[in-house]
């Protein structure tokens, strides 16, 4: 049966689709990361701290060879995890409170105060 000529093609098409993407589809699994047993978070407050290196010093051999031998788990680094300062354009472009404590009458008396 040559498929090209056949008047009933796009039945067959379309039925071959439903047939194979919707019966016979499985959805793909999504594989979340896993989330560390300890996590040590750390403020970033500029690239003196990245630079520090803190993940390579705690993942140092001598680092773990120094920890007693007698616990029941080995030695695990923890997971160095940076948060991120809040940042000043909230501060800046924060119109509504900018407004409400403009006063003025204050600065007609004094034009020095501009913030």
């Amino acid at each position: 049966m040559n498929i090209d000529i056949n008047p009933f093609r796009q039945w067959y098409l379309a039925i071959n689709d439903i047939i194979v993407f919707k019966l016979f589809y499985v959805e793909p699994v999504n594989k979340c990361a896993r989330k560390p047993n300890t996590a040590i978070t750390i403020p970033f407050s500029n690239k003196g701290v990245e630079m520090i290196n803190l993940t390579e010093i705690l993942h140092a051999p001598i680092l773990s060879s120094n920890f007693p031998k007698e616990d029941k788990e080995p030695y695990v680094a923890p997971t160095v995890v940076y948060k991120l300062n809040d940042t000043i354009h909230s501060q800046l472009f924060n119109y509504s409170t900018f407004v409400k404590n403009l006063n003025l009458n204050e600065f007609l008396k004094d034009p020095t105060i501009l913030p």
